[in-house]
């Protein structure tokens, strides 16, 4: 996990991945997180190298240049 955002009883999660492709990787440390976190978790965000902003598994895939 790359970033986790504390908002009070609420964490945000980020993970930053160079790839332009998703992977089934790109999720295994904000799987982890969520684990742990439980629902403290809120919302887990991976920010990539491709060139789409879109939902897969509950978790927001966000281009680097969107940030």
């Amino acid at each position: 996990m790359d970033l986790i955002v504390d908002q009070g009883e609420r964490l945000t999660a980020i993970e930053a991945k160079a790839a332009e492709t998703v992977r089934p990787d790109f999720f295994k440390a904000i799987d982890y997180f969520r684990e742990l976190a439980g629902d403290a978790c809120e919302r887990c965000h991976v920010v990539y190298g491709g060139s789409e902003a879109f939902e897969r598994r509950a978790t927001r895939l966000v281009p680097w240049w969107l940030v």
